[in-house]
């Protein structure tokens, strides 16, 4: 028989339960008890017992007595779990942790009632912004006791005796202020844009200057952050509102823009202000990544591009001939074409224009192609690899490159955007001739060999990995598909890792139909998550500077006039299980097909060194039935004129390092400590490879090193030091400032830093008696 103490009433009663409720059941129990006790005899396996006074009326047989907690039920559901000391029974109760489907560890319960991750390790401008946001916008965790003690506690682990300043700026956060976390959360993400943050500064000078904070200091500070910050939906109405008064007060300025913020969007959106060709392409680099479907749709309206005549080419040599017709494309006619790509009902005129545009381009490409493949001054597809031979022969260099299956020029600006978004910001941008006809399965071979079609053994033509082999013979090179594959490739020790993905050719086939958002929407978000996994695996590099190559084997059209499909029933045969190309090969029993050149070119294979003759569809003709997704395989602009793009992150290298001592034990001076440990912290965004560390004031301390440390993580180095006794005058409350000397790479350089950093030492009774 037990009696159970149950002050926060958890224990469920039952039948096998006796319920004190008043005196009389409490006299009742009391001779259950003595029962027990003098026969062993019992009626109950439970006295139950949750109302005061009674729960303290049976402190005289402790023996009988189980106390019912919300910690002892919470360790019961999770068994063999250590429960954060701090967490006390009330807070337990008040947080309902035992019906809460959280494990009940300090990171878990951090994350679960402030809405956000448990910061680690030390401060830094972004962990201030975190915490500033949760301090601004969370009312109730902080009238919880624990919640509150847990939250000082982390603000006062993340401290580092070597950032004193950002040190500093917690303080007001470790009391909950919740003025100053919503002034401070602002004044870090207005950063990103010196104007707004040089009103910022003004409209709160003299709030700064009241808490002592140099305004100079946090500009510098905030200068370290990285790109992207959670939104702060409070600040971003404060953008819209002066982006609307700029207009107003007309001192609007496309400058202004900087593409950080969805509302700067918006409040275009909601002037209707139109733009430029220029202007739109420019904002689309600056906010790829960052809006979403409504807001890019909305935008994309404000710009409609204007048409320009086909360009006169005479008198011009044929590389002339070429930057004219592909300054026509990039700058009017493939903008133009894929705005109405997106409208339901297109003017007849304006179909006329594209038709007679594309023709003219596609005729001229046709009949120059052998002199265009000829030419050493035309950058064509066959010349990538050669490109790319020659950055990997600067042997500092090693190559990924990432060719994205039918990627049209249209959507280059976004992708320059998502590039400088994760610190890709070096981009050389080249447009190059897709090899003819425009489809994957000459494409891709021929791009990777080199050379043409009619130089491929056939046994070689579908073994892309010794194409890639052949071509670049004496260099360590691995070509995949799968994405699962790449990071591992990587790891390898290669020069080369070539990446080819299908995912934005295949939604470009898709019928308009079965999207609930646009393509760009879509092809934007496959975008920024393969170069954000590239930029990463970029920036953990630290033994060689990477180039990071795109390119594409073909661009995509739409054919936007239904009826134009092509009447030849044994070319359609021979094309309806690829149905996307706009193009077939004549050969075996079509090699002396007649086709109608209205329709069609005929490239022959004396033209391409192809294989085979090619029928190509002339215009916006296609093979089987009219729909609304993508297709390729013909001549026109959208197809034939592709980016080619290399690109690295920029050579302005900086290193964020901090050290910290942990070493349990004070430091003596004249003896030697064996078990001397510093905690080294990188915050910058790219890896690090600490290749030497030494201490000025004792060189014979020695790490073992070479050390990688990944971005926004840390490491720790042991050795033994031995403080000279001469140096206990320099130190001030038991605390020494030791000088280290640095060298470590980074991105493939060799960088050297000097740091400090504040050790613990023994103090000397008359220490502090004198200031030398």
């Amino acid at each position: 028989m037990k009696i159970l103490i149950d002050y926060y009433h958890l224990h469920k009663t039952t039948k096998r339960d006796f319920l004190v409720i008043d005196e009389s059941t409490y006299r009742q129990a009391r001779g259950m008890l003595l029962n027990y006790a003098m026969k062993g005899s019992v009626d109950f396996d439970y006295v139950h017992i949750y109302q005061a006074p009674f729960t303290s009326w049976f402190e005289d047989v402790p023996a009988f007595v189980e106390l019912v907690t919300p910690r002892s039920i919470l360790a019961a559901k999770y068994p063999g779990m250590i429960l954060p000391s701090e967490l006390s029974d009330a807070s337990i109760y008040a947080l309902d942790l035992i019906n809460e489907s959280i494990v009940p560890s300090e990171r878990e319960i951090f994350k679960h009632f402030f809405g956000s991750e448990m910061p680690q390790d030390a401060i830094t401008v972004n962990v201030l912004y975190t915490l500033s946001q949760i301090c601004a916008t969370q009312k109730r965790p902080f009238d919880d006791e624990y919640l509150l003690s847990l939250w000082r506690s982390l603000i006062l682990s993340l401290r580092n005796p070597d950032t004193q300043f950002l040190n500093a700026l917690t303080e007001p956060l470790l009391n909950v202020d919740t003025e100053y976390a919503e002034v401070l959360s602002e004044s870090i993400y207005c950063a990103k844009n010196k104007l707004y943050f040089e009103r910022w500064q003004h409209d709160h000078a003299r709030y700064l200057h009241d808490l002592g904070i140099g305004q100079r200091q946090l500009q510098d500070l905030l200068a370290l952050q990285t790109p992207e910050l959670p939104v702060n939906h409070r600040f971003e109405k404060s953008i819209y509102r002066f982006i609307i008064e700029s207009f107003e007060n007309k001192t609007y300025s496309l400058n202004t823009i900087s593409g950080a913020y969805p509302s700067e969007a918006d409040a275009l959106i909601h002037q209707k202000q139109q733009l430029a060709l220029e202007d739109y392409q420019l904002l689309s680099e600056r906010f790829a990544g960052r809006l979403n479907y409504s807001q890019q749709q909305s935008l994309r309206l404000l710009c409609r591009p204007v048409f320009i005549p086909a360009p006169e080419l005479d008198g011009l040599l044929l590389p002339e001939q070429n930057e004219k017709w592909t300054s026509w494309a990039i700058e009017s006619f493939i903008p133009f074409k894929f705005y109405y790509d997106e409208l339901a009902e297109i003017e007849p005129e304006i179909l006329l224009k594209i038709h007679e545009g594309s023709t003219l381009y596609s005729d001229w490409l046709y009949n120059n192609y052998r002199a265009i493949l000829n030419n050493t001054n035309i950058l064509t597809n066959l010349d990538v690899i050669t490109e790319i031979r020659e950055i990997l022969d600067d042997s500092g260099y090693k190559v990924i490159w990432l060719i994205i299956d039918g990627f049209p020029a249209y959507f280059a600006p976004a992708l320059r955007g998502i590039l400088k978004k994760y610190g890709i910001n070096k981009i050389d941008l080249k447009w190059s001739l897709a090899t003819l006809p425009t489809i994957t399965e000459l494409g891709i071979p021929t791009m990777l060999a080199g050379t043409f079609d009619n130089s491929i053994t056939p046994q070689d033509f579908g073994n892309r990995q010794g194409l890639l082999n052949k071509a670049l013979h004496d260099k360590r090179c691995y070509y995949t598909t799968k994405l699962n594959d790449f990071k591992h490739t990587l790891e390898r020790g290669s020069d080369l890792c070539c990446l080819h993905t299908h995912e934005i050719d295949t939604l470009l086939h898709k019928n308009d139909s079965e999207f609930d958002t646009s393509r760009a929407a879509q092809i934007e978000e496959i975008l920024e998550k393969r170069i954000k996994m590239i930029s990463e695996i970029i920036k953990d590099s630290t033994v060689k500077k990477i180039k990071f190559v795109i390119s594409t084997d073909h661009g995509a059209t739409k054919c936007l006039s239904k009826g134009q499909n092509i009447k030849n029933i044994r070319l359609e045969e021979a094309v309806k299980d690829r149905a996307r190309e706009r193009c077939v090969a004549l050969q075996g029993s079509l090699s002396y097909e007649q086709v109608d050149h209205e329709e069609m070119y005929v490239l022959k294979s004396s033209v391409s060194q192809n294989r085979a003759d090619w029928a190509i569809a002339r215009g916006y003709k296609y093979f089987g039935k009219h729909d609304s997704g993508y297709r390729h395989g013909g001549l026109s602009p959208e197809e034939t004129i592709v980016p080619l793009m290399f690109c690295e992150v920029s050579t302005a290298i900086e290193i964020q390092v901090q050290l910290r001592y942990i070493g349990v034990k004070d430091l003596s001076f004249g003896k030697t400590e064996k078990d001397f440990r510093i905690k080294i912290k990188n915050s910058g965004s790219t890896a690090i490879e600490i290749l030497s560390l030494s201490v000025t004031e004792d060189q014979n301390c020695i790490f073992e090193l070479p050390l990688q440390i990944a971005s926004e993580s840390d490491a720790v180095v042991k050795g033994s030091i031995k403080i000279p006794q001469k140096l206990q005058v320099k130190a001030r409350g038991g605390r020494l400032e030791l000088n280290f000397n640095m060298d470590c790479l980074i991105m493939g350089e060799r960088v050297s830093q000097q740091l400090q950093c504040l050790v613990a030492t023994t103090k000397d009774e008359f220490e502090d008696d004198f200031d030398f």
